[in-house]
């Protein structure tokens, strides 16, 4: 498959495995699978080859089960839920502006190159997203 067979995508970056023959799309803009990852364990990322962020949040949601809940008044247990729901959407927000970014990265470090590097859409992700 060559490069001018791969139809440039509008507001999207094309990546191409040429030993796989395989096209990935990333868009631009917010990424909300990876805004939501913090709450459904990390599985926006891991599905995306993210590992170590999805692990990252994989483990956290696991290890929030085990956070022991007896012997604290409910004031405390509802100010502990709050903080940790704070704390999520913050990490949500981060991950929402950095997702696109990240999946880019895990893309080229599984061997994927971009279709149309002298694009004007994929200079502008390139900049945006710190590829050089």
């Amino acid at each position: 498959m060559s490069d001018t067979e791969i139809p440039v995508t509008p507001n999207a970056v094309t990546f191409l495995h040429h030993a796989q023959k395989d096209i990935k799309v990333v868009k631009n803009g917010f990424d909300w699978p990876a805004f939501f990852s913090p709450f459904i364990l990390g599985l926006p990322h891991l599905i995306r080859k993210v590992w170590v962020i999805g692990g990252i949040l994989l483990a956290l949601n696991i290890l929030s089960f085990f956070i022991p809940a007896g012997g604290a008044s409910e004031e405390e247990a509802i100010a502990v839920l709050i903080l940790s729901l704070a704390i999520g959407i913050g990490v949500g927000i981060w991950l929402g502006k950095n997702g696109r970014a990240h999946h880019a990265k895990s893309l080229l470090s599984q061997g994927y190159e971009f279709a149309h590097p002298a694009h004007e859409s994929t200079k502008a992700a390139k900049l945006k997203w710190g590829i050089l």
